[in-house]
């Protein structure tokens, strides 16, 4: 059994990793810090190498939300053009794998597409500049993000992969106010 095929077993313990990797390969920006324009990727290796060994109980991955909040008032986080375009290019590549007749991934296509959800989120780590509770709650939705590229590359037709990204975009417009954000369809 390979160890990510079931990554919902582990994501619990898996997530705080994720996140400090990802924070940690670029380092979050904070208002006022100059951004980076193209990001490295985040490699499978590296999301990997923090994973625990796989539970054979479970079926797929749930998504956990530890730090999903909206801001003091009860207001949706404000964003800036970097979260927006982020988001959006995660949208259009899982865009075709979903909806009415969702086209079926390949393995070479779920891995290009799990290359791509980490590249996106490598540029949003580097160029998002918001306040630290705005942040951790991108950070929340950033481990579904990883967590379902990882699960693209164990299995692109299981669970755990683009199902979980789409739960992921589909949280975004809940917690952040993102006037031209258009959801799957």
């Amino acid at each position: 059994m390979k160890p990510l095929k079931h990554a919902h077993r582990t994501f619990r313990a898996v997530l705080p990793a994720l996140i400090l990797v990802t924070a940690a390969l670029a380092g979050c920006q904070r208002s006022g810090e100059a951004p980076v324009a193209e990001p490295p990727a985040v490699t499978a290796a590296q999301a990997e190498s923090h994973a625990a060994p796989a539970h054979p109980a479970a079926a797929h991955v749930h998504p956990v939300h530890p730090k999903l909040e909206l801001d003091a008032d009860g207001r949706r986080w404000s964003i800036d053009e970097p979260l927006h375009t982020g988001m959006r290019r995660i949208r259009d590549a899982v865009a075709p794998y979903t909806g009415a007749s969702p086209k079926q991934l390949s393995a070479d296509e779920g891995r290009a597409l799990a290359a791509t959800i980490r590249a996106q989120v490598q540029f949003l780590v580097e160029n998002c500049k918001l306040n630290p509770k705005a942040d951790a709650t991108l950070h929340a939705l950033i481990g579904d993000l990883l967590a379902g590229a990882q699960g693209l590359e164990a299995d692109p037709a299981a669970l755990d992969g683009v199902p979980l990204i789409v739960e992921a975009l589909g949280q975004y417009p809940r917690y952040f106010d993102d006037p031209r954000w258009q959801p799957i369809t």
